[in-house]
Formats: structure tokens, sequence, C-alpha cells
């Protein structure tokens, strides 16, 4: 928004104060509407790689173990 010429009594200032604020409120509620959106639209990415199935049941293992009986 421009302003073409200052305003010249308290008054007037006190509405384009109110109006400055009204539009920079309204451009951070858009940016943030953005945002989520942005999240939203992601794809999501699984946060650990599903355990391994061994015979027909699942079994988690342990992150900090050593396979010693591989080759």
């Amino acid at each position: 928004m421009a302003v073409p010429e200052l305003p010249q009594t308290l008054e007037k200032w006190y509405d384009l104060a109110v109006r400055l604020d009204r539009q920079w409120r309204q451009a951070m509620a858009k940016k943030k509407i953005f945002a989520v959106n942005q999240l939203v639209q992601q794809p999501r990415q699984p946060t650990r790689p599903p355990a391994p199935l061994v015979g027909n049941t699942w079994q988690n293992r342990d992150p900090n173990a050593m396979d010693v009986d591989c080759a």
C-alpha cells in the first residue's frame, strides 16, 4: 500500500496505523495458511522402517544389537 500523502491530524495517523496493522495481520495469516498447506501437501516419510518379518510374526529388533551370525 502506498501512502500518497502523510496524515496531518492525529486521528488520520490513527486511521493509517489501524489500516497498516490490519494489512500486516492479514498478510501474516495468509503466510501461515500457505505454510500449513505446504506441510499438508508434502508426502510423509515413515519415521522408521518396519520390523522384519520372521516366520508369521513381527519382531522388534534392538537397534543397538550387533549381527554376529552374519558372514
